[in-house]
């Protein structure tokens, strides 16, 4: 695990540094739209691998969060008389259920969770680290770019936002094969070390391997959180759309601890059935294990295909 952190780590610092090449949508007022433009890129790529009896219910959530999305900018711009008043709390809200809606539509880490917990064991607390980590850095890493690119607008010439994304996609996603990949040796030294697995017994309190897991999947900067703090600072309203972040992340934190958690008490459930037999118990802990770590890079090569 130790080799393993240093890796990432070293590919994290690479990461922050390419975010110093990435582009400017405040140059130009046609630039507004790239982040929709490029969270609507992203959305396609995430769903070209879901299987076609679920892309009605995620067309229906991309159909909510645009209206969703239509009343914040209409609050946002009462929020320019009135900067703390009863819009910016409805500001708060309609961010909050942006959120949840957001993190219900391809990405964000819900497959990825899914298939951790499916690898290895969690406790009720892992599943909401985990869950909120990934969606809380996916949101931060849109807000540092935005950010970023707004305060140095004036003196730096920068490419686009839409062309930066892709690379730290790529990066993101190559991170996930890496992690699966170590997951699949981790869990098969596992099972020829331990002949007498108990579900308690493996890293119980072990959460190194989950937080970095979670750092890698939520590194790409979230488009749909770029779209909302773009057009609150285009509308003079920074400090509330910085708030809005916050309800972004809780909203997609929400989402996604809930699939964490089923995921931890799937995993529970079938063990919880095999344990009465010590054939089955380990066959059942040993197909868990490998599906989990088998779909991460699974996952991680599907989305890496589609942004090379």
């Amino acid at each position: 695990m130790k080799s393993l952190s240093v890796f990432l780590t070293l590919m994290l610092l690479f990461v922050l540094a390419a975010n110093a090449y990435a582009g400017n949508p405040f140059l130009k007022k046609q630039k507004e739209e790239k982040p929709q433009q490029q969270e609507k890129i992203q959305q396609e790529r995430s769903a070209s691998w879901i299987p076609g009896f679920i892309k009605p219910v995620l067309n229906k959530s991309i159909r909510w969060q645009k209206e969703v999305r239509k009343r914040i900018t209409h609050f946002t711009g009462q929020m320019k008389d009135e900067p703390f008043g009863s819009a910016f709390f409805m500001f708060l809200l309609l961010s909050f259920v942006y959120g949840i809606l957001h993190a219900i539509g391809p990405g964000h880490g819900k497959s990825i969770v899914v298939s951790y917990f499916l690898n290895r064991p969690g406790r009720l607390s892992h599943g909401i680290l985990m869950g909120n980590l990934i969606t809380f850095t996916h949101v931060l890493s849109g807000v540092a770019v935005v950010l970023f690119l707004y305060l140095v607008a004036s003196t730096t010439r920068l490419v686009d936002f839409e062309e930066a994304s892709p690379m730290l996609e790529a990066i993101s996603y190559s991170l996930m094969i890496a992690i699966g990949i170590y997951l699949l040796i981790h869990t098969t030294l596992e099972l020829r070390k331990q002949k007498e697995i108990e579900e308690e017994s493996i890293d119980p309190d072990n959460k190194k391997g989950m937080i970095i897991t979670a750092l890698a999947t939520g590194l790409v900067p979230c488009p749909g959180a770029a779209i909302i703090l773009l057009f609150s600072i285009i509308q003079g309203v920074l400090l509330q759309g910085l708030f809005a972040m916050l309800f972004i992340a809780l909203g997609m934190g929400l989402t996604t601890t809930s699939f964490a958690l089923a995921a931890i008490g799937a995993r529970k459930s079938v063990l919880n059935l095999a344990s009465g037999n010590r054939k089955i118990f380990y066959a059942s802990y040993g197909l868990l294990s490998f599906a989990g770590a088998l779909a991460i890079i699974f996952i991680g090569s599907a989305m890496l295909t589609g942004v090379l």
